[in-house]
């Protein structure tokens, strides 16, 4: 199921998720947990939630070289979905900013803009349900609201589309009552 939660800032929905992992970890629960914020240095960047998650996923920093998280994505699908690696590569490729080989990157040229961005949905989708077929799986996206417009419509599609999932989204709004005390 997707749980999301929402407050204004300095409520502690950071501090709770904190609490949610170690309680996981404590239990021993196998959890995949992966993390991500919609900005990197301060500014909305493409698929910037996506991006994020999947640099988490492949265990690769944003500050390592082109070439390192090109192995690391290559040997990533490899695992997780060998018979597919070909075909998704160049667009989580592009989704982490990789530079492609000439005859993938011309391939990606001929699709159309919208083309384009729905096969980029199709595969972020592929792979993050590959993920969630493999157990239980934690995606926490801090600062979803500056997301970029590109990250918005594949993250509500995607969640409506996993499996057992209705339209209505289970939410925990964390806030204060009157007096400045928390609720919830």
């Amino acid at each position: 199921g997707i749980v999301s939660i929402v407050g204004e800032a300095g409520i502690g929905k950071s501090r709770l998720l904190q609490e949610v992992r170690g309680q996981a970890w404590e239990r021993g629960l196998s959890l995949t947990w992966l993390e991500a914020n919609s900005l990197e240095a301060g500014e909305a960047v493409r698929y910037g939630c996506f991006r994020g998650l999947l640099q988490c996923t492949i265990g690769a920093v944003s500050q390592a070289d082109d070439s390192h998280v090109a192995e690391r994505l290559r040997a990533f699908l490899g695992m997780l979905m060998p018979e597919r690696t070909a075909e998704v590569y160049p667009y989580l490729g592009r989704v982490l900013g990789i530079p492609l080989d000439a005859e993938t990157a011309r391939q990606l040229e001929r699709l159309d803009g919208e083309s384009l961005k729905w096969q980029t949905f199709r595969v972020v989708s592929e792979w993050i349900s590959a993920l969630a077929e493999r157990g239980p799986l934690v995606l926490v996206v801090e600062e979803a609201h500056w997301a970029d417009p590109r990250s918005h419509h594949p993250r509500d599609a995607l969640w409506a589309h996993l499996p057992g999932q209705s339209e209505d989204q289970p939410e925990y709004r964390a806030g204060r009552a009157a007096g400045g005390h928390p609720r919830g």
